[in-house]
């Protein structure tokens, strides 16, 4: 039986941890703090905008509850803060996620540095600055991250509120491959040969939301994945890209062969990052086969595996501290070189005019004629085209 973790010291790290988190990846998204990228656009807060509650639950081919919610909480705002609400929202959202699996990582393996190792992992992702970091449309990526770690960690450690149960829900309606989360579940059931009374209610409200998305999507016809895709590397596919590819591969092979060396030698814990990486390496595979080699598809999995893979190290270390602290140095050292190359936002977020300026720009239009249909510039090299009511 798991023993219970201090709660209030779990807390107080907690409240620490939120804040430096948010002010981190503020930091990083400092130069796109102003601006919507084209991909996914301004679409969402403007469809808000005009058919108001009823937009969130729009399908465009799958749910997305999370991201609409925000456009439509954000439509409520005046149209010249529209970029900055957003961004500021999203880096909430990862905030609140790198908060949440730093937290269950103390509460599972009672590592104070081990729990802000973890967390810096998900603030400090290399690949989400080139067109994750910030942007509103792949928040649901923080959402499955937090979703993971939370069914990895022991059942025992859940309480019976329904937060986590909130958040399978809202998973399942929000990202079509948020059913691999259900894996830990399923394998955990499998190995003790029953449900555990806390895996039913996660699962339940996951299963529930899950079966939603994927009806939509049969519906649709995205279960095949998007049309325009690229599956192939191309030439002089840079290392960045070569990174997120293969990265997750390398990094859940060392995980694998770490818990079964600790299995082994009988260390316990290690069905924590085993569960990981399986739900890393299931994510990794669910992105490509629908989504093709794109940046905001290695996030996820490249953050997840790495998580599992100093989990493993700190697990498999035991009472060894030299060989613990040698081990996460050299992993330190490592990580700093990506980490810096790729701190702050891409040119694919920060680049083009401000939002803010864009609006005034379009209002000293529309004071000359008030019929002008007008083309706002997105970052990169996107537009959108609005009315003079709708900047009103």
């Amino acid at each position: 039986m798991t023993r219970p973790p201090n709660t209030a010291r779990v807390s107080r790290f907690a409240s620490i941890a939120l804040p430096i988190s948010f002010l981190l990846l503020t930091l990083r998204g400092w130069r796109s703090l102003d601006r919507i990228p084209a991909d996914p656009g301004y679409g969402w807060v403007l469809r808000a905008s005009r058919e108001g509650l009823p937009s969130v639950l729009a399908s465009d081919p799958y749910f997305r509850l999370h991201e609409l919610s925000v456009a439509w909480i954000v439509s409520l705002f005046p149209i010249a803060t529209h970029a900055v609400l957003l961004s500021i929202l999203s880096h909430f959202a990862w905030a609140l996620g790198a908060t949440v699996t730093a937290w269950w990582t103390l509460k599972t393996v009672r590592s104070v540095p081990m729990a802000i190792l973890v967390g810096m992992l998900v603030v400090f992702a290399p690949h989400a600055a080139e067109s994750v970091l910030g942007n509103h449309g792949n928040v649901r990526w923080i959402l499955l991250i937090m979703l993971v770690t939370i069914v990895s960690a022991p059942p025992e450690l859940r309480s019976r509120g329904f937060g986590v149960g909130l958040l399978a829900f809202v998973n399942g309606l929000s990202n079509p491959v948020a059913g691999i989360s259900l894996l830990p579940l399923v394998i955990r059931s499998g190995i003790e040969r029953r449900v555990h009374p806390r895996d039913w209610a996660l699962g339940g409200w996951l299963a529930v939301g899950v079966v939603i998305q994927l009806i939509q999507a049969f519906t649709n016809g995205f279960l095949g994945g998007y049309n325009t895709k690229t599956s192939m590397p191309w030439d002089n596919m840079g290392f960045f890209w070569w990174s997120g590819l293969l990265g997750p591969l390398a990094a859940s092979a060392a995980t694998l062969l770490l818990v079964l060396i600790g299995k082994r030698r009988d260390v316990a814990g290690l069905e924590f990052p085993l569960f990981i990486t399986i739900s890393a390496l299931a994510t990794h595979a669910a992105s490509y086969l629908l989504g093709g080699i794109a940046d905001r598809y290695f996030v996820a999995p490249m953050t997840l595996t790495l998580v599992s893979f100093v989990l493993a190290v700190h697990l498999l270390s035991g009472r060894h501290r030299r060989l613990r602290r040698f081990s996460f140095l050299i992993f330190l050292v490592m990580a700093t070189v990506p980490t810096s190359k790729w701190f702050s936002s891409s040119s694919y977020l920060a680049s083009g005019p401000e939002w803010s300026a864009e609006v005034r720009r379009a209002r000293s239009l529309c004071e000359i004629d008030q019929k002008s249909i007008l083309d706002i510039s997105l970052s990169p090299h996107g537009t959108q085209r609005l009315t003079c009511n709708d900047i009103s």
